[in-house]
């Protein structure tokens, strides 16, 4: 009998341990998955990274998770370099074909492209232009069309740096410019708040003439 109920604890363990795992495929990944998604769509990449985290804890090495948590830190760091590390990683096992949910085990292209991205914030325009050219060369442009135009103005971007670096305020500021201040101004200093934080490098390319008008701003 004693024996008969030490069969029964262990086994009532194993099976309380595969309810409460968060394995890839199980019911409790796909709601911590889904939850995670959520909190990114919220632009609250700390939370979300912190669901990725555990969940990679349970399924070390899968490329989806290694993916989101390299988008989520992007936006929640100014230095790239830990965002690189899980996005190349990612990059190792990305498909084209993937359907945006939490059954693939596999990155999106579009890892190709936030890395690329990343090398532009670090200034490593050559590894930058590799990335985008890659992720332009295999992406479906009917599928992908905005990700596709931004990959190739972010290409033209590292071969013109210039067009995103700031203008000198100094010398602009002794000129005493005048600007007026219209609906058409406001608008474009909107659209670049909007867009800030998912892309700081076509926010920039947005505020820097701006500032040339208007370097008292």
């Amino acid at each position: 009998m004693k024996k008969f109920s030490l069969i029964l604890v262990a086994f009532l363990v194993f099976f309380a341990n595969i309810a409460s795992s968060q394995n890839f495929g199980t019911a409790s990944y796909r709601s911590s998955f889904s939850k995670a998604l959520k909190h990114m769509k919220n632009e609250e990449y700390r939370f979300a990274y912190s669901i990725f985290q555990n969940l990679y804890n349970d399924n070390p090495g899968n490329s989806n998770l290694e993916f989101h948590m390299g988008v989520c830190l992007m936006d929640q760091k100014y230095d790239k370099d830990e965002a690189l590390i899980w996005l190349n990683k990612a990059n190792n096992n990305y498909d084209n074909y993937y359907k945006a949910n939490c059954r693939e085990s596999a990155a999106p292209l579009t890892t190709l492209y936030y890395t690329g991205l990343c090398y532009i914030y670090e200034a490593e325009y050559d590894k930058a232009k590799q990335y985008l050219q890659d992720f332009i060369d295999r992406a479906d442009v009917k599928k992908e069309p905005i990700l596709v135009r931004r990959a190739k103005e972010k290409l033209d971007i590292c071969d013109n740096i210039y067009s995103i670096t700031p203008p000198n305020l100094d010398s602009l500021l002794e000129l005493d410019i005048r600007v007026r201040k219209d609906e058409e101004y406001y608008a474009k200093i909107n659209d670049a708040l909007e867009i800030i934080n998912l892309d700081h490098v076509h926010a920039l390319k947005i505020l820097n003439p701006i500032l040339e008008m208007d370097p008292n701003n």
